[in-house]
């Protein structure tokens, strides 16, 4: 792991840091008070919010009040101040927030508290934040705690949304994405009282103890006068290349949930020796990725996984032949033992259509099965069988509706109608090109492609039949392939479980310029591959140590250096949602981790991403 010493490193930056810092407090001269309250006549009914801002357990007098809404037209584009007028915290740090504002329509809120004096003196690092959700659901009885663990929390679930407290948005198109994210907030995090978890009913194992770890680092800053090493540690170690070196606490946490195996001990080095929050890890992590943990509910041997629309997962169980469904903040949606009608018997892939339906690759039993969005079955008792369907382990979805099954013992590829009938023209070995295929997926013309682990190859064929990769498509070493995706470019990235390696096929269904194959550091039999909004790739390492690899868009390069995020045994499937957040099936521990705004924000189903 790289990590850097900061006597060590970039003297002028930190020089240039301290300076800003200075400057920042020189102009900042808050001192505590009550509201001010504005002259014009506030509209009649306005929800009475009230709380406190604490830095650790101590209150921060004279710090700035702001509700924000979130833009709904741009992706980490300006938040609107819903207060025109200034509210300061007393010297209790309370504070009250009458008639002193608008709801938007329809809008998402959050609330800052910047500035002010912890006890050390005017600090303007001090940014504390705190995801509220809807702004109509404000109320009179709305208390709010602002302090280092609503920061956290609100950080790491917004992060792909947010590129500061005065920066969070979304497009159109990301809505339910960032609505999820909130509400996920209150699964970390109570901002009634600051402390975690939060009073959202999960199926999901919070922890607690790294999300108090993150906030006792911030607190050694937010308690300062801002110009010390508290804060300059801090800002310097929370520092991805994407985002530059932070100049306040929110910034701080933006940053390593941006970058979270970014200076891991450092970071954990500035935990105060009496911390304001506990319990607290007892040794550095691994990474700082906030991940929540799913047990029960019918997880046995998780396989795949798929998000619908919704932003719920879809979790395919061979172990016991069933599907799980859980909600985009991991609360249980098919009961404590799952689905299991239909004829489910040893499920693996699962893909969802434009209707919300899920379809499995039944593969224990030589079917498919499709489940409505409540999980009944709409495939008769024993699934869809025509078509040659044999051993089926893989599905994709095309923009008809039509599902396309791998075939992993029959050499071939289903095509189903939306109805259950299959194609006149299946079931296709395409002339005996496919051989055990493992995975399938559909490009943004509509060719279909399909990984043949028998014979070493790639095979991409339209939805007539007519194959575009001649006698299929390799590179010299792609043999035991595994997962295979397609980015909005139309190129093809495999994964090589055997190889610890990429196949990389452009979309002139040649071997890509960027090398194939891409042999990337760190990958330990990869199993699955995702893309993101961004076009990052996202691997699962599937060895029984294993964690997901991050490689960038276009290039297949490791990001930052770090190729195994979170501590996972054997995950095998893994899926990203509209929220950025990552799924995996950890098949060896009957789990699924949820990592928390991780990735860019994805559209869903898969489908839904084809022009």
């Amino acid at each position: 792991m790289i990590v850097r010493a900061l006597h060590l490193t970039r003297p002028t930056a930190l020089l240039a840091l301290a300076a800003a810092l200075a400057a920042l407090t020189g102009c900042a001269g808050l001192s505590p008070t009550t509201d001010t309250l504005s002259t014009t006549p506030a509209p009649a009914a306005k929800p009475h919010v009230h709380g406190t801002v604490f830095g650790g357990q101590q209150p921060i007098a004279g710090s700035t009040i702001q509700l924000y809404a979130v833009n709904t037209t741009t992706l980490q584009g300006a938040s609107t101040p819903l207060i025109a007028s200034t509210v300061l915290t007393d010297a209790y740090g309370g504070f009250d927030i009458t008639g002193l504002y608008t709801c938007p329509a329809n809008a998402l809120v959050y609330i800052a508290a910047a500035g002010g004096n912890p006890g050390a003196g005017v600090n303007p690092a001090a940014v504390l934040i705190a995801g509220l959700g809807p702004c109509s659901a404000l109320s009179a009885s709305t208390f709010i705690t602002l302090n280092e663990l609503t920061t956290v929390a609100t950080a790491f679930a917004l992060q792909p949304f947010m590129a500061d407290y005065q920066h969070t948005g979304a497009t159109a198109s990301q809505l339910t994405g960032i609505t999820n994210a909130f509400n996920m907030i209150d699964v970390l995090v109570n901002i009634a009282t600051g402390s975690s978890p939060g009073p959202v009913a999960t199926s999901a194992t919070v922890p607690v103890a790294e999300l108090n770890s993150l906030a006792d680092i911030l607190a050694g800053c937010v308690n300062s006068n801002g110009t010390g090493d508290a804060c300059m540690l801090l800002f310097y170690n929370s520092d991805p290349p994407s985002r530059g070196i932070p100049t306040d606490v929110t910034g701080a946490a933006l940053g390593i949930a941006a970058s979270p195996a970014f200076s891991v001990y450092y970071l954990y080095d500035l935990l105060p020796s009496d911390v304001p929050f506990n319990p607290t890890l007892p040794s550095a992590p691994n990474d700082w990725t906030v991940s929540l943990t799913l047990t029960g509910n019918g997880i046995n041997g998780p396989h795949s996984i798929a998000i619908d629309a919704a932003g719920n997962a879809w979790v395919s169980n061979p172990g016991n032949s069933s599907v799980t469904k859980f909600s985009p903040t991991g609360a249980a949606l098919s009961g404590p033992s799952a689905f299991t009608a239909g004829g489910l018997f040893g499920p693996q892939g699962i893909a969802i259509d434009l209707s919300g339906n899920a379809w499995i690759a039944n593969t224990a039993a030589d079917s498919v099965i499709e489940l409505s969005s409540t999980g009944s079955p709409l495939s008769g008792t024993s699934g869809f069988t025509t078509g040659g369907i044999d051993a089926p382990i893989a599905i994709a979805i095309d923009k008809q509706s039509n599902a396309w099954v791998a075939n992993f013992a029959g050499n071939s590829v289903t095509e189903i109608s939306n109805t259950g009938v299959a194609s006149g023209s299946s079931p296709l070995s395409l002339g005996g090109l496919l051989s055990a295929p493992t995975s399938i997926a559909i490009d943004p013309s509509g060719n279909i492609w399909a990984t043949s682990g028998g014979n070493g190859t790639l095979v991409a064929f339209t939805a007539g039949g007519t194959v575009q990769t001649g006698a299929g498509i390799t590179d010299g070493y792609l043999q035991g392939t595994a997962g295979l995706a397609i980015d909005s470019t139309g190129t093809a990235w495999a994964v090589q479980p055997g190889n610890n390696a990429l196949t990389v096929i452009a979309s002139n269904f040649a071997p890509s310029p960027i090398g194939s194959p891409d042999f990337v550091t760190g990958l330990s039999q990869p199993l699955d591959i995702a893309i993101d909004g961004g076009g990052n790739l996202w691997i699962t390492n599937s060895n029984s140590s294993g964690g997901i690899a991050q490689l960038a868009a276009g290039t297949g390069t490791v990001i930052s250096g770090f190729s195994n995020l979170g501590s996972l045994n054997t995950p095998i499937g893994l899926a990203i949602d509209g929220s950025g957040n990552i799924w995996t099936a950890n098949s060896a521990s009957d789990s699924v981790s949820i990592f928390l705004g991780m990735a860019s924000p994805t559209t869903t189903p898969l489908v839904a991403q084809l022009p």
